[in-house]
C-alpha cells in the first residue's frame, strides 16, 4: 500500500537475501535491512529516521526498541498479537516522555471497518494493474484442508503467504465492478 502511494518503504526481517520475502520486497522498489545484521537501535544509522513504522512482529522487545528509529511526528501502528507472553521492562518514564516531546503515535490495531475492506479490494486491484503478475508470487504456498493442522502450528521462514485451497481451485483476485 505504501510503495503504491510512493512511499519509500524498508523491509526488517531476519532472513537471507535471497528469501521469497525479500525478493518480494525488491521486485516493488522496497528496501530490505537484515535485523542479524542491523540491530533495531542502530536502524536510524543504516536508513535514517522513519516517519511510519508499521510492526506485525509480535515481538514486543523488538517493538519497542524499534521506537527508536522513529522520527520526531511520526507514527507507529502494532498489528501484531504477542506470543511468547514473558513479561517487559521498560521505563514508563522514559517511554512517555520520548512520545509526547517528539509528538509520537503509537496506536495498535486488529479490527477494520467495512471501508476499510474495500479500500484494500481497491488497492489490490491498483497494485495488480501496477505490478501485474508479481502479486500472485505473495502466495508462496497452497497447501489441502489436510494440512490445516500442521500449518498452524509450524512456521516457514521462506513463507510469504500460504493458503488452503478449500475446493482445489486456483483462487482469483476480485475485481471492482
Amino acid at each position: 500500500m505504501l510503495r503504491l502511494r510512493g512511499g519509500e518503504v524498508y523491509g526488517l526481517d531476519v532472513v537471507d537475501a535471497a528469501s521469497p520475502r525479500v525478493k518480494w520486497l525488491a521486485a516493488i522498489g522496497g528496501h530490505y535491512i537484515d535485523g542479524r545484521q542491523v540491530a533495531t537501535h542502530e536502524v536510524e544509522e543504516h536508513v535514517g529516521l522513519m516517519d511510519f513504522i508499521l510492526d506485525a512482529s509480535g515481538v514486543a522487545k523488538l517493538e519497542f526498541n524499534l521506537l527508536d528509529a522513529l522520527a520526531p511526528n511520526g507514527i507507529y501502528a502494532l498489528t501484531g498479537i504477542l506470543e511468547d507472553g514473558h513479561p517487559l521492562q521498560i521505563p514508563g518514564a522514559e517511554l512517555i516522555s520520548r512520545l509526547v516531546l517528539n509528538n509520537l503515535l503509537m496506536v495498535g490495531s486488529v479490527n477494520a471497518a467495512h471501508g476499510h475492506f474495500q479500500m484494500g479490494v481497491d488497492d489490490l486491484t491498483n497494485v495488480q494493474l501496477r505490478w501485474r503478475a508479481h502479486i500472485a508470487s505473495l502466495i508462496t504456498n497452497r497447501f489441502s484442508p489436510e494440512k490445516f493442522p500442521e500449518l498452524a502450528t509450524e512456521r516457514r521462514p521462506e513463507a510469504i503467504k500460504e493458503v488452503v485451497e478449500w475446493d482445489g481451485s486456483t483462487p482469483k483476485l476480485l475485481r471492482r465492478t
